[in-house]
């Protein structure tokens, strides 16, 4: 969420990285600043202000490099058109 305090984002970012947290949920707002590499991205539900650009954005979070060969991305109610 885009109304997080800059200090909490963080913790939750090394506690990503850490290990400690497995899942992550988030706005297109928070994923879209944060550093968080995951192996698999999931979007959920469509929104008219997902664009290329935020798609971009959030699905090169897919992949952790140098752990993963690859990422994943996952579409869960999304029109195909749109995909």
């Amino acid at each position: 969420h885009s109304g997080l305090q800059n200090k909490y984002k963080m913790a939750v970012e090394m506690l990503f990285r850490c290990g400690y947290l497995r899942i992550v949920v988030s706005t297109e707002t928070l994923a879209y600043g944060i550093n968080m590499p995951a192996r698999t991205v999931v979007f959920a539900g469509d929104h008219i202000r997902l664009n290329s650009v935020q798609y971009q954005q959030m699905s090169g979070r897919s992949g952790r490099r140098g752990l993963d060969v690859l990422g994943h991305i996952v579409f869960f109610e999304i029109p195909r058109y749109k995909i």
